[in-house]
């Protein structure tokens, strides 16, 4: 494995790239949303009490650009299928093209800077929907941040709350006062993650075998009474996740799954072979990796190399 090629992608072998002390490391992006320390904010950008925004806003995909591509790509129709938004009806799907699930959220100069986000967000893409196809992708291992992950699926959360796509019970809409400093910044800086007690990414792990989907799920959690942007439900591919962006997520939810902090990654077996999707978490923890394949569902934890002495 030392000798092999990275799984992030760099061509480098990976005892010279991310492979360190026998665990993997593959560093964060690094995101700054105000480099030249300017005071000019956009009244309509959701970044703007950081600063630094240009003059324009963008027009913003919630998800990522190369993400609704490939799911086009595959479409008879060339059209998405969705549910949920006010103009769906509920739980009606409809077709619709790339730009209906866009919005004007962030200025010009803070897209460009989180746009290396979005392409971190299609390499998940590519590896789940290519490793839950038991005829693709054989062989493979693929090496992400999971920082970038849980600051891509905020990001996503944010679109989807104030353009309206995601609503409250009551149909009221969620405005940029809802999310705090802190919970803005974690856009940016994976640190604010780091030191967030019970906040991230949380695998939702079942007993039975999961049907896999080429579709992407996401629900947003809020407080109405509180006024709280508390996270998100999502699904990839038939693989449920839990985004806690707040310490008041009820520790119990949901209730039908067992939560699994920061996984290792997923391991898929079949007769052809396995692959390997990896997250990196930048610690000495213990990660829990999760198998599918070979008769079941199963979890084992990762130790860090140096761990085992």
């Amino acid at each position: 494995m030392r000798n092999e090629p990275c799984p992030c992608g760099s061509g480098k072998k990976a005892k010279k790239c991310c492979l360190v002390s026998g665990r993997w490391d593959r560093r964060p992006l690094h995101v700054d949303l105000n480099p030249q320390q300017t005071a000019t904010s956009h009244p309509k950008c959701l970044l703007a009490r950081f600063g630094g925004c240009s003059s324009r806003l963008s027009r913003e995909h919630f998800v990522s650009d190369a993400v609704l591509r490939a799911m086009i790509s595959e479409a008879d129709d060339g059209l998405v299928q969705v549910s949920g938004p006010p103009w769906t009806n509920g739980s009606e799907f409809r077709g619709v093209g790339a730009g209906a699930l866009a919005a004007r959220i962030l200025c010009t100069y803070h897209n460009s800077r989180l746009s290396l986000l979005d392409a971190k967000a299609s390499s998940l893409w590519a590896a789940v929907r290519g490793m839950t196809r038991a005829d693709t992708m054989v062989g493979q291992r693929v090496l992400l941040n999971g920082y970038d992950i849980e600051r891509y699926f905020f990001k996503h959360l944010c679109g989807q709350l104030i353009s309206g796509l995601s609503r409250c019970a009551d149909g009221s809409r969620v405005n940029a006062t809802w999310f705090t400093d802190q919970q803005l910044e974690m856009i940016a800086n994976e640190k604010v993650w780091q030191s967030s007690i019970g906040c991230g990414l949380y695998y939702l792990s079942m007993r039975r075998q999961r049907v896999y989907e080429p579709a992407i799920s996401f629900g947003a959690l809020v407080s109405e009474r509180g006024r709280e942007v508390l996270g998100a439900r999502l699904r990839i591919c038939g693989l449920e996740f839990l985004l806690a962006a707040s310490p008041r997520v009820d520790p119990n939810y949901p209730a039908e799954f067992v939560r699994k902090y920061h996984p290792a990654g997923f391991r898929f077996k079949s007769e052809a072979g396995r692959s390997e999707l990896l997250f990196s978490w930048n610690d000495d923890e213990a990660h829990p990796m999760i198998t599918f394949g070979g008769g079941g569902v199963s979890t084992t934890f990762n130790y860090p190399h140096s761990r085992l002495h």
